[in-house]
C-alpha cells in the first residue's frame, strides 16, 4: 500500500542520513537548510491561497489542488 511505501521512504532516508560520516552530514544539513528555506516559502504562499479557496470558492479535494496550482 502507498502508506507502507512511504514508511519504507522514510526509513531508507534515516537509514542513508545515519550512515554517512560525519564530514558528509555538514553538506547535507547545508542542502536540506535549503530544502527547507525553500518548502517554508512555499507553505507561506499556498496555505492562505488554500484557505481561501477553500472558505470562499467552497472548493475541496483535487479542485482545491487545481485553483491552487493554477494561481501559483
Amino acid at each position: 500500500s502507498l502508506r507502507l511505501l512511504l514508511a519504507l521512504g522514510a526509513l531508507l532516508a534515516v537509514y542513508a542520513v545515519i550512515s554517512l560520516p560525519v564530514a558528509r552530514w555538514r553538506a547535507a544539513a547545508g542542502a536540506g537548510r535549503h530544502l527547507g528555506d525553500l518548502s517554508y516559502g512555499i507553505y507561506l504562499w499556498h496555505a492562505p491561497v488554500l484557505m481561501a479557496l477553500h472558505a470562499y470558492a467552497g472548493l475541496a479535494g483535487f479542485a482545491l489542488l487545481g485553483a491552487t496550482l493554477a494561481l501559483t
